[in-house]
């Protein structure tokens, strides 16, 4: 008889975590999951069932493990193993107690059983013996969780999503390591993974002392979207308060750790303002003018045209952005669905917009971001596994651990540029193939085949213009992850000239056409803007369909 799924799945993420983990694991920690691989199915079913699961300490006699009919002798097995732990430290206990096994408890001892739950387990904190049932806990919980996130590459590793053993644990793509370790050392994991399990708020110097640091974990595993966030609010709260200076040190602090970005320029500007030091916001505004990309500036530009003024200085304007072609499109208006409102047969605006493409014989996706970075983990697969040295340090990675650090591009420039070659001579949809037929299931960085399966992939490569299918793949190497942002929210493939209900005009072009939509209120945000001058001026057709209420 096969193991319970929830034992295949544990078993399966432990075991790649190992792999992914090379080199991290100390000498008693790799002969732990020595002893948690070694488990019977019954005393691993009890493991998987209780780890991250809340409380962290259980009382025996309430202990119910799904899928075993009589937990005792798989209980007795685990602690025999040394998995589990008997807990007998009584604050833990009461820490975890129900409201009526601490009420009894204190009815044993005497003390009153009235309030609330909180109040009873203070009154037994440091009570020995109040509860003659005996508490286990699982010994190697946070190994587990450990060896779970280099197996997900997630800081908050879904145990609830079917894993590896149920896709192929053998699903990556198969390359030679190139030395190193997924983290420069197990002191670095250390610091990082404090980092991942803090429960306080970050201190804006917490917060940049890990920001400056330069072995911070690849992917998910860095949270340095949350670090930045903690600055650019603290930094907010300051200014709030009346103290513009402080702010200002936090923000330059932010650009030196991680670069400039428009908020960053927008704020930092607002501190030397809120100074009274007008130039010194001009002088901030004008160094992000020439050194962000075509989206920042074109956020910053309102906020350095009132400075220029303020000033007497000139603010100099990027060439105007092509604009796509605005219609209008009619649908029936139907309540909420969420938090958004609702459209059609009760569904959020792009699903309705797809809805009526559909009932004119058209194929429309909503799209964004998702299958053009599909495409491009297809494309440069390649190029991502290339031998880089250090990039992939262990197996079974799905991306290079450089991929979103400065100079991954250059590293890999001839590979990148074989691709670019093959697209201008029309041969991406065979690339495409190509790369799905020798990796097939194997996990790639950006390529969801539960969403985009080898077919519809393969569709849009063929229908996507060499001009446009190289603009969309240049911007990852350009800018990195922050570069899909903004793209169009559907994508129509091509097909026969149509009228579409409610589209004012109503016909389709019969090419592949890019269609951003904005519901009511909505308005084009600066990384969309950048996005259609890009497209246009790569041959692509980009509209803009404004909804109105039927």
């Amino acid at each position: 008889m096969s193991a319970p799924w929830p034992v295949v799945d544990l078993r399966a993420r432990i075991t790649l975590g190992r792999v992914r983990g090379a080199g991290l694991l100390s000498a008693e920690e790799a002969r732990r999951v020595d002893v948690l691989l070694g488990l019977d199915d019954d005393a691993a079913l009890v493991v998987a069932r209780l780890t991250g699961r809340r409380p962290a300490a259980f009382r025996v006699p309430d202990l119910a493990v799904t899928g075993l009919g009589v937990a005792g002798p798989a209980l007795a097995r685990a602690l025999g193993a040394g998995v589990l732990a008997l807990e007998e430290e009584p604050t833990v206990q009461a820490a975890w107690a129900s409201r009526a096994v601490l009420a009894a408890g204190c009815a044993r001892h005497g003390l009153p059983r009235t309030g609330r739950r909180d109040a009873l387990a203070d009154r037994l904190a440091g009570v020995r013996g109040w509860d003659d049932a005996p508490w286990v806990q699982v010994v190697d919980a946070a190994l587990i969780r450990r060896l779970e996130r280099w197996a997900t590459g997630e800081a908050d590793p879904d145990r609830a999503t079917p894993f590896l053993a149920r896709t192929g644990v053998r699903s990556f793509v198969d390359y030679t390591p190139t030395g190193g370790t997924l983290v420069a050392s197990r002191a670095a994991w250390d610091v990082w993974e404090a980092a991942l399990d803090r429960a306080d708020p970050w201190t804006p110097e917490d917060a940049l002392a890990l920001l400056a640091r330069d072995d911070a974990p690849p992917g998910r595993l860095n949270p340095r979207r949350a670090l930045r966030r903690a600055v650019r609010e603290a930094a907010e709260g300051a200014l709030r308060a009346g103290a513009p200076e402080l702010a200002a040190a936090w923000l330059d602090a932010l650009q030196a750790a991680d670069g400039p970005s428009a908020r960053t320029v927008h704020l930092r500007a607002r501190a030397a303002e809120a100074s009274g030091d007008l130039v010194g916001a001009w002088a901030v505004v004008a160094r992000g003018k020439a050194t962000l990309g075509p989206a920042g500036r074109v956020a910053i530009a309102p906020m350095g045209r009132r400075l220029a003024r303020a000033v007497g200085g000139a603010w100099v304007p990027d060439p105007p952005l092509r604009s796509a072609k605005a219609r209008s499109v009619r649908l029936a208006a139907a309540g909420r669905a969420g938090p958004r409102p609702a459209w059609g047969r009760g569904v959020p605006v792009e699903s309705a917009v797809v809805d009526a493409i559909a009932r004119a014989g058209r194929t429309a996706w909503h799209a964004e971001a998702s299958p053009w970075r599909a495409l491009w983990g297809l494309l440069f697969v390649d190029a991502l596994f290339a031998p880089v040295p250090g990039a992939l340090p262990v197996p079974c990675l799905d991306r290079p651990v450089d991929l979103d650090r400065p100079g991954a591009a250059e590293r890999r420039q001839r590979w990148i540029d074989a691709v670019y070659t093959a697209i201008d001579a029309g041969q991406a949809a065979a690339s495409v193939a190509r790369a799905l037929d020798v990796h097939g299931d194997a996990r790639i960085v950006g390529v969801d085949r539960s969403r985009w399966p080898a077919g519809a992939l393969r569709a849009l490569a063929e229908a996507t213009p060499p001009s446009v299918l190289r603009c969309v793949a240049q911007a990852q190497w350009r800018e990195g992850r922050r570069a899909w942002r903004g793209l169009p929210d559907l994508v129509v493939l091509p097909g026969p000239v149509v009228r579409v209900d409610g589209l004012v005009p109503a016909t389709l072009a019969p090419s592949l056409v890019f269609v951003e939509v904005k519901a009511p209120g909505d308005t084009l945000r600066p990384d969309q803007a950048v996005w259609h001058d890009r497209l246009l001026a790569a041959g692509a057709c980009v509209e803009r369909w404004d909804v109105r209420p039927a």
